[in-house]
C-alpha cells in the first residue's frame, strides 16, 4: 500500500463513516489478479435508496467498490451492542450467584452497567482484583449457558 493510502486509511478509521464486511471474497473486485490477498472490511462513502453502496475498502488498489445491498453487512452492528448489554447483565448475575460481589459496591456495580465495550469491563474487573481465570470463567458460562 502506497504512502497515501496509509495516511487515507489512518483517517478513515478515526471518522464516523459507517464500517462494513464484504461477504464475498474481495478479490473478485480486483481488477490486478496479481494483487496480494486484500481485508473484507470498507467504510461506506455513499448509500443508494436501493441498499446499494460505494465503499472505499483501503487495501484495495482500486479501493472505491460499488456493492449490492445483499453484498455486505454491518460490522457497527446494533446486535453486537445487544449481546454485549446480555453479557454484561449475564456477568453481574454470575458474580451475584458466585458470590463475588462481596469484593464491589452498589456504585460499583452501576458502574459495570455503564461500561461500554469488553475491554474497559476486563480493566474494570481486574482493577477489582479479578484474575484471568475468573474472567475466563464468566465467558465460558455465558458462551455456555448464555
Amino acid at each position: 500500500m502506497s504512502k497515501y493510502n496509509n495516511i487515507l486509511s489512518e483517517f478513515v478509521k478515526q471518522t464516523s463513516l459507517k464500517k462494513i464486511r464484504i461477504k464475498s471474497d474481495p478479490n473478485q473486485y480486483c481488477s490486478n489478479t496479481n494483487q496480494s490477498p486484500i481485508g473484507y472490511e470498507g467504510y461506506i462513502l455513499e448509500e443508494m435508496p436501493e441498499g446499494d453502496i460505494v465503499v472505499y475498502v483501503p487495501e484495495l488498489e482500486d479501493n472505491i467498490l460499488s456493492l449490492g445491498s445483499d453484498e455486505y453487512e454491518s460490522c457497527d452492528s446494533t446486535d453486537s451492542k445487544f449481546v454485549f448489554a446480555l453479557f454484561k447483565d449475564y456477568a453481574i448475575q454470575y458474580l451475584v450467584d458466585k458470590n463475588y460481589l462481596d469484593e464491589l459496591d452498589d456504585t460499583e456495580i452501576i458502574k459495570m452497567d455503564n461500561i461500554s465495550d469488553v475491554h474497559e469491563l476486563e480493566v474494570f474487573l481486574k482493577n477489582k482484583n479479578f484474575d484471568d481465570k475468573k474472567l475466563i470463567d464468566i465467558y465460558k458460562s455465558f458462551i455456555h449457558n448464555g
